[in-house]
Parts: structure tokens; C-alpha cells; sequence
């Protein structure tokens, strides 16, 4: 049977800006073990930004 799609929840404020809170306060190498991990999605640089014509 078909089941409806689930539906996102609402952001709420407080919780992102401790979550960001959280995230900003991590030691600069918190997250280098994961830089070698299979399981998570390879994340790629930012490319040059565009530039719009005069």
C-alpha cells in the first residue's frame, strides 16, 4: 500500500541557534576521523561564485 510522504518539521529557532552553538564550540579537530569514512557522503568545496555582467 501507499504511504503518504513524510512532512518536514518546522524549524525551530532555539534549537538550531544551540545546535550552532554547540557545532562552533568543537575542538578545530573534532571531525577529522570522519574525513575517512565510507558511510558518509563525500562533500564537495564550493566553486567559484558567479559574477553577474554590467
Amino acid at each position: 500500500m501507499f504511504s503518504p510522504p513524510r512532512v518536514a518539521r518546522r524549524a525551530r529557532p532555539e534549537r538550531l541557534a544551540a545546535l550552532l552553538h554547540r557545532y562552533r564550540r568543537l575542538p578545530a579537530d573534532a571531525l577529522v576521523d570522519d574525513e575517512d569514512r565510507d558511510d558518509l557522503p563525500v562533500i564537495r568545496p564550493p566553486g567559484p561564485r558567479r559574477t553577474t555582467s554590467p
